[in-house]
């Protein structure tokens, strides 16, 4: 287990006044605070920082704050990103591959059509941008650093989803409690190594496309998420020109839905 240094209250104080807006509430400028003391992330150097995000202010992790989180298990080897193209040589997907350390091996891959956004930057440059969406599933897969999110395709970053909606004196009231705490407890941040659970109910490679596409219903109907078996399948069909492109796309969908339902389970633990 390594340690990430946390900088004390006033010294956070000072740099969320430097980048947030003018017009953030305290419960903002809370939350950044709250953000960089439980992560040990730095704004200043743009690993976590406020962006206006579907029309309210969001606290989001770019992709150099994953990586940090990464490297500071001291378990991150190495990572490198794999291209796959279609039959005419059109960009199809990208995978991303993490070796720890101690010898494990974690891949994850996006596809194409299931990420790509009708925006400027993903025209300009769709390879960088699905590697970057590639590297951070699978950066947080393998270090345990799963949590909710949604992808802001402009800006490169991890958003955090919305927490529970509670009244707003409540939330200002927890944050700050967690931002009183001594100063001991919050020097520095523990960063476990990753828990890596195997698949449910059996190993992926001894699961027919079916029994996957079947698990996928399950662990999304698990996690209140309308999403069917049959609905798998036809999203796995939709581009795969193979048998075996169309069981990546269903383990691809499986890792998701799996990573998903351990997140909700240790949020409600």
């Amino acid at each position: 287990m390594s340690e990430i240094q946390v900088l004390d209250t006033e010294a956070m104080e000072r740099i969320v006044a430097s980048v947030m807006p003018k017009t953030a509430s305290d419960t903002d400028r809370l939350a950044l605070m709250h953000m960089m003391r439980s992560s040990g992330l730095d704004p200043l150097r743009r690993e976590v920082y406020p962006i206006s995000y579907g029309g309210r202010l969001s606290i989001v992790v770019g992709v150099d704050g994953w990586r940090r989180l990464a490297h500071a298990t001291r378990r991150y080897a190495t990572g490198e990103a794999s291209y796959q193209y279609d039959a005419e040589g059109n960009l199809h997907s990208c995978t991303f591959t993490v070796l720890t350390t101690d010898g494990g091996r974690f891949s994850f891959t996006c596809w194409l059509a299931e990420f790509k956004q009708n925006t400027p930057t993903w025209h300009r440059s769709p390879h960088h941008m699905l590697r970057i969406k590639a590297e951070v599933h699978c950066l947080k897969a393998a270090f345990g650093l799963a949590g909710p999110t949604e992808y802001d395709a402009e800006t490169e970053v991890t958003v955090a989803a919305p927490a529970v909606v509670r009244p707003q004196d409540e939330r200002i009231a927890e944050l700050n409690r967690l931002l009183a705490a001594p100063s001991t407890e919050a020097a520095t941040v523990q960063v476990e190594p990753a828990r890596v659970d195997p698949p449910a109910p059996a190993d992926l490679d001894a699961m027919t496309d079916e029994e996957i596409s079947e698990e996928i219903g399950r662990l999304a109907e698990v996690s209140g998420v309308a999403w069917t078996a049959a609905a798998a399948r036809a999203a796995a069909r939709r581009g795969a020109k193979t048998d075996r492109e169309y069981r990546i796309a269903l383990v691809s969908q499986y890792q998701r839905a799996k990573a998903r339902y351990e997140q909700q389970k240790d949020d409600g633990a």
